[in-house]
């Protein structure tokens, strides 16, 4: 069987597997596309897992496939553009929203390759999502009231902490120790 044959064969396979949910059997197979070739099909069968480890909430090994993908020579922008779309979304479930939207703006600036409305507008409206996100967290802290302090009630020993000479000697006294 040409290698080939093997690559799109176990490439189909990865990617029906993942529609069943079948995510062990997933990985096995693109694991087998990546053993034989570092093509396009290895870009998109490595991304296979990154999504599969994503829905796992294996955020932390998402992340450590998806930065395998950044440095994979060659690289394939389209493949690319969805790993960093995708980290963008593990970002958010850990609440770092700051490089989510640095992930995303990164698409946004940079992207030319295939499906370039579609990339953009999936990136675009992921930045928007957060922003909703970054509200309703803003809206949802508690008020911070303003702290009133009394100094008409002031306990007679402590007055003297009151006087300007008293203060402006602890200054000159701090000033001359240092």
């Amino acid at each position: 069987v040409k290698p080939n044959v093997m690559e799109d064969a176990y490439l189909f396979m990865g990617n029906s597997f993942k529609a069943m949910k079948l995510s062990e059997k997933a990985i096995f197979a693109y694991k087998q596309v990546l053993k034989t070739t570092n093509n396009i099909k290895a870009a998109e069968a490595k991304y296979g897992i990154c999504e599969i480890l994503f829905d796992q909430h294996k955020n932390v090994e998402c992340e450590q496939h998806i930065m395998e993908m950044v440095q994979q020579k060659p690289s394939y922008d389209f493949w690319l553009a969805k790993a960093i779309i995708l980290l963008g979304d593990n970002f958010v479930v850990a609440k770092d929203y700051f490089n989510a939207k640095h992930s995303l703006q990164s698409i946004i600036d940079n992207y030319s390759g295939p499906e370039v409305d579609n990339v953009i507008a999936i990136a675009q409206a992921k930045i928007e999502e957060i922003l909703i996100l970054e509200k309703q967290e803003l809206d949802a802290e508690p008020e911070q009231e303003d702290m009133g302090i009394d100094f008409d009630e002031i306990d007679p020993s402590d007055e003297d902490l009151f006087e300007e000479e008293v203060i402006e000697e602890n200054v000159n006294e701090k000033i001359d120790n240092e």
